[in-house]
């Protein structure tokens, strides 16, 4: 299902050995993260690895350089932490932060730095997401010490990688004040004011929560705009959407993108409580609409706000959004499909990146990690 008649080529495609659901593409634009995750149906248990695949240009051409097999858990999320640096999300309520070594060619060492039992063994570890540690228009990944992590008993946890110590965990894994009454599956930090010091989380009550990160309490939260559980969240930041400071994106499994504004009580307070949002839009993708990446070509293009979403089972896609006279758009006019991959994808697409020199897409059941251009 798209508003495209002609669906984007991809340029090369290859089997993982386990059903990867996340990735993400190393600064050298060539390069690919990949985790995996299998559960074993006779045993229940939980496997996965660590992929890292190479795309040669010249060839189109996909090859697994390197693998890290992990027989205790699987891996559900990473995300990529300065240059060398990446975080795991387990099924066993762990973060795990690596370093890697790695000359571009074929020797590739992972080392595992730190484990952070951020929740009990029997929650997985949805999804993690850094303050300030993604990608700039030069390549270069600033460190963040501060991680957000949600886990499948509906809580919010934030971890400071800088205060671990031997003996007590608990001292670098802080909780929030509330949780959702089911699963919590994304959450993100506000990046611009009035918002750098929140941060928002989605679950599957269909319930969208925003914290204060200062004193970890519930500022407001919202039942009423999503028709079934939210599993992505993309706030205005200094490369997208930096003139609407206080707009969400939310992506829903009711096949759903939508944009809203908090509502303000001052230039610098947000109206507490559950009201409701102003200036809701949606537009139906045919899928659940699981993940957001922006559009890495910001220092070109100050203007265009794009991002890559991955739609579940219809595949992925690249949306421009249009915030010019919002208030005077019908509901679907800001949401503007520019690229569609479905073919390959023939089960869930829950991973995605997007560099300077391709997009990568993975889907679970059908074990496949595919690169294609915008």
């Amino acid at each position: 299902m798209s508003d495209l008649e002609v669906e984007t080529a991809t340029l090369s495609a290859i089997k993982t050995l386990y059903p990867p659901c996340c990735l993400q593409i190393l600064p050298d634009n060539e390069h690919i993260l990949v985790g995996t995750y299998e559960l074993q149906k006779e045993s229940g248990k939980r496997i996965g690895s660590i992929d890292l695949y190479r795309f040669d240009a010249s060839t189109n051409k996909l090859s697994l350089v390197y693998r890290f097999s992990d027989n205790v858990s699987a891996i559900l999320d990473l995300k990529l932490n300065g240059m060398n640096k990446f975080v795991t999300a387990h099924s066993t309520g762990e973060l795990r932060l690596w370093e890697y070594i790695f000359d571009g060619e074929k020797t590739f060492e992972l080392k595992l730095v730190q484990k952070y039992q951020v929740f009990q063994s029997d929650v997985l570890v949805t999804s993690c997401h850094i303050r300030n540690g993604y990608g700039s228009s030069e390549n270069n990944i600033p460190e963040g010490n501060e991680v957000l992590c949600t886990g499948t008993n509906g809580e919010l946890k934030l971890v400071d990688l800088s205060q671990y110590t031997e003996n007590n965990v608990s001292e670098s894994v802080y909780e929030f004040d509330s949780a959702h009454s089911l699963e919590c599956w994304t959450a993100e930090f506000g990046k611009l004011a009035p918002l750098e010091n929140c941060v928002l989380s989605g679950g599957d009550d269909s319930v969208v929560k925003l914290f204060d990160t200062r004193t970890r309490n519930e500022v407001w939260s919202n039942s009423r705009i999503h028709e079934a559980g939210v599993v992505a969240i993309k706030c205005a930041s200094p490369s997208f959407r930096n003139n609407r400071p206080t707009s969400i994106l939310t992506g829903s499994y009711d096949d759903n993108i939508r944009s809203f504004d908090l509502r303000m009580l001052s230039a610098t307070t947000i109206y507490p409580g559950t009201m409701p949002p102003t200036n809701t839009k949606s537009k139906n993708l045919g899928g659940g609409v699981w993940r957001f990446v922006e559009n890495p070509f910001y220092a070109q293009d100050p203007t265009v706000d794009e991002i890559l979403v991955c739609c579940m089972y219809n595949g992925a896609k690249v949306l421009k959004i249009f915030d010019e006279d919002e208030d005077e758009q019908n509901e679907e006019s800001i949401f503007k499909e520019q690229n569609y991959v479905k073919k390959g994808h023939d089960s869930m697409c829950y991973g995605g990146d997007w560099s300077k020199s391709f997009i990568a897409t993975c889907s679970f059941y059908d074990n496949k990690l595919q690169v294609w251009r915008p």
